[in-house]
C-alpha cells in the first residue's frame, strides 16, 4: 500500500507532528481500515527490512554481546512491543504482542524499536482521539433518546425537550411543525431543513448520520425503509444547502421560523 522506505531510512528522528501528518496522508484523512493496514505494514514492513541483515554479522554483534550483558537479558531487549488494532461498529480495539527479532545487531534493533514506538504512539493518540469522539456521539444520541422519551410526561413548556440537539424550545417546536407539514420526499427534504438550520444556528453541529440516526430511532420521524435507502444508496451523506434548495422549500422554512430568524 505504501513506500515506506523513505519513511524508515531517510529521516531519523521525526516528530509527532510529522507522524500523524504521514498517517494522515497515507490512510485517506484516518480511514479505519487504511489506519489498521498502515499499523501492520509500518511494524511487519519495517521488521523484514531489518531482517534481511547480514546473520552472520548479527549473530557475531549478539555473540559479543550476550558476553556483556547476559543471555536472558539480551533476548529481552530483542522483544518488541508492537499494537495490534482491529476496528468494528466504530470503536477501534487494541491488542499488545511481543514480537521477537533475533536477527537484528544491537543498533539496528534499537533504532527498530524507537522508530516503531514512536510511529505507534502517534497512531494510539489518534485512536484514542477517534474512539473519544464516537463515544462522546453516542452518548449523545442515547441523551437524545432519554430527552425524546420523556417529552409526554415534561409538563414544563418553558424547557428545551433536546438541548443536545436544538438550541432552544422555539426552535424544537418549530422543527416539528415542520417536519409535521413538509417533508415529502424524505432525503431532499430533511437535508434542506437539517443544513438550513445549521445555517441558521438553530441546532448545534451533528454528523449527518448522528442526525438521521436521531430522526429514525429516538424521533421515528423517519421509516425504517428511507432509513436503510439512506445509510444504502445515499452513502450516508445528506445533500448539501445549495444542492437540497428549492423555492417551496425556503419558503416554508420561511413562514415557520420567521420570528426566530428575525430574532438572530
Amino acid at each position: 500500500m505504501v513506500d515506506l522506505k523513505e519513511y524508515f531510512y531517510n529521516t531519523n528522528h521525526y516528530s509527532d507532528p510529522i507522524i500523524k501528518k504521514f498517517i494522515y496522508d497515507f490512510t485517506d484523512k484516518f480511514n479505519p481500515f487504511l489506519l489498521i493496514a498502515l499499523n501492520k505494514e509500518f511494524v511487519i514492513g519495517y521488521a523484514t527490512k531489518m531482517d534481511e541483515m547480514d546473520e552472520w554479522k548479527v549473530k557475531k554483534e549478539f555473540d559479543v554481546l550476550e558476553n556483556l550483558i547476559g543471555k536472558e537479558e539480551l533476548e529481552k531487549s530483542t522483544n518488541i512491543l508492537c499494537r495490534i488494532y482491529t476496528y468494528s461498529e466504530g470503536i477501534y480495539t487494541v491488542e499488545e504482542v511481543l514480537q521477537k527479532y533475533c536477527n537484528l545487531s544491537y543498533s539496528e534493533h534499537r533504532d527498530m524499536t524507537t522508530k516503531i514506538q514512536d510511529f505507534q504512539f502517534c497512531m494510539e493518540e489518534i485512536i484514542i482521539a477517534h474512539n473519544s469522539k464516537i463515544i462522546s456521539q453516542r452518548n449523545i444520541t442515547h441523551e437524545s433518546k432519554n430527552h425524546y422519551q420523556n417529552l409526554k410526561t415534561n409538563s414544563d413548556d418553558s424547557v428545551n425537550p433536546l438541548p443536545l440537539i436544538f438550541v432552544n424550545k422555539e426552535a424544537y417546536n418549530c422543527f416539528i411543525e415542520y417536519t409535521k407539514k413538509h417533508i415529502l420526499e424524505y432525503y431532499s427534504d430533511y437535508s434542506y431543513l437539517k443544513k438550513r438550520l445549521e445555517d441558521e444556528k438553530l441546532i448545534h453541529k451533528h454528523t449527518d448520520n448522528d442526525f438521521m440516526e436521531f430522526l429514525f430511532r429516538y424521533a421515528q420521524l423517519v421509516t425504517e425503509k428511507d432509513y436503510e435507502d439512506y445509510t444504502g444508496k445515499r452513502e450516508s451523506k445528506l445533500k448539501s444547502l445549495d444542492k437540497s434548495y428549492s423555492n417551496q422549500r425556503q419558503n416554508n422554512f420561511n413562514n415557520i421560523f420567521e420570528h426566530l430568524l428575525e430574532s438572530n
